[in-house]
């Protein structure tokens, strides 16, 4: 967990500084997540930047919910994580090897507008 954290501390850090730089405007991160349930089936899930905005960055974890958050679940599979093809978005699939677990993917998009 604390490398996950830490993960999401220095991807959130570079992009401030990068948008220093290089003039970004309007950073956000945009989460979603798919639905929770048990099953060993594959779950799909995207996270939209807002109109006119395009991805930087993104991840995904496969965690089951506890209250407003999302633990990590160490039985989750990540197979795909990256941005969408036309770039204004993140997406992900995984799968729980653990056929009993309330389990979702969630997904973080890294936005900004970008000066062209």
């Amino acid at each position: 967990m604390l490398r996950s954290i830490t993960t999401r501390t220095s991807l959130v850090l570079s992009v401030v500084m990068l948008a220093a730089c290089q003039g970004l405007t309007g950073w956000e991160v945009q989460r979603a997540a798919s639905n929770q349930g048990p099953g060993i089936s594959p779950k799909f899930v995207f996270a939209k930047c807002s109109p006119g905005k395009k991805v930087l960055g993104g991840g995904a974890v496969v965690g089951y919910q506890q209250g407003n958050s999302f633990p990590a679940d160490p039985n989750g599979i990540i197979y795909e994580s990256e941005p969408t093809g036309g770039f204004d978005g993140w997406q992900a699939s995984a799968i729980d090897r653990t056929m009993g677990d309330d389990w979702a993917v969630i997904v973080y998009a890294v936005c900004a507008n970008v000066a062209q």
